[in-house]
């Protein structure tokens, strides 16, 4: 700004340097040219004076910096975001079933790539269903066993049957449920099942290992007071990320 004003009374001192001609069109045009420059200066002096940075704000500012990726977690995400969108161009997102890629696109030109790979666990439970699977269980669904089924889609568990049957309007037969059908559970099978119910990842590999149905297993848990630890019952893969390439573009301005 400082410098933009030290040009407009520079050129307005040369303008004025010019009048004086006998040359009646000249002169017009220098008035003329003078007057734009003046309204130039005086629209530049109403703008607000930006502060001048002292010592004291630099270090904060250097502190702030230095310190950014110990802290960033603990500052609010308000401030987070907003620091980003200081910084942050816009973010470009290209992405099959197993990969993300992220160009990042930063203000002051730089272009940072970044693969994000999804966890497999992810991958299975949302594998899109082929033409031939949606068939086979079409086919399947209202007549087979559980052993028959599973073993028919190795990948999918068996909530994700369910979902896909439901969703494509499959039923199967009721079946009544009896919780004293079954084999007497013994206090080994108890402490096997407090175990199971602390350390396995799903509820079918539970039932597997103790011989008994998915529904016999819940029901045991729910009379014995068992209950599934929360980062079990909401655990989600962590997706990993790494950075590809960065691209940078440099720019050249003058100080104003």
């Amino acid at each position: 700004m400082r410098r933009r004003e030290s040009e407009l009374k520079a050129r307005i001192a040369r303008l004025e340097s010019y009048l004086g001609t006998e040359d009646r069109q000249r002169e017009e045009t220098y008035w003329r040219l003078i007057s734009e420059a003046r309204g130039q200066l005086e629209l530049l002096k109403e703008k607000p004076q930006l502060p001048v940075a002292t010592a004291l704000d630099l270090d904060r500012i250097i502190g702030f910096l230095d310190n950014i990726e110990r802290e960033w977690e603990r500052y609010p995400s308000r401030l987070r975001n907003r620091l980003l969108s200081l910084l942050i161009d816009r973010v470009e997102l290209r992405h099959d079933q197993s990969l993300i890629e992220a160009s990042i696109v930063w203000k002051v030109g730089l272009i940072q790539r970044v693969n994000i790979r999804r966890p497999r666990q992810n991958l299975l439970r949302d594998r899109l269903w082929t033409a031939e699977e949606e068939s086979l269980l079409r086919m399947l669904w209202s007549s087979s066993s559980r052993g028959t089924l599973r073993a028919a889609f190795p990948e999918k568990n068996w909530h994700a049957l369910e979902h896909k049957a439901r969703h494509i309007g499959l039923k199967r037969p009721r079946v009544n449920w009896n919780p004293g059908s079954g084999p007497r559970w013994t206090s080994d099978d108890d402490r096997r099942l407090k175990d199971l119910y602390a350390s396995e990842d799903s509820i079918d590999k539970i039932a597997e290992k103790l011989g008994r149905s998915e529904c016999a297993v819940v029901a045991r848990a729910h009379i014995i007071g068992v209950a599934r630890p929360k980062e079990l019952r909401y655990r989600k893969g962590k997706p990993t990320s790494e950075s590809l390439a960065i691209n940078v573009f440099q720019h050249s301005s003058s100080p104003s």
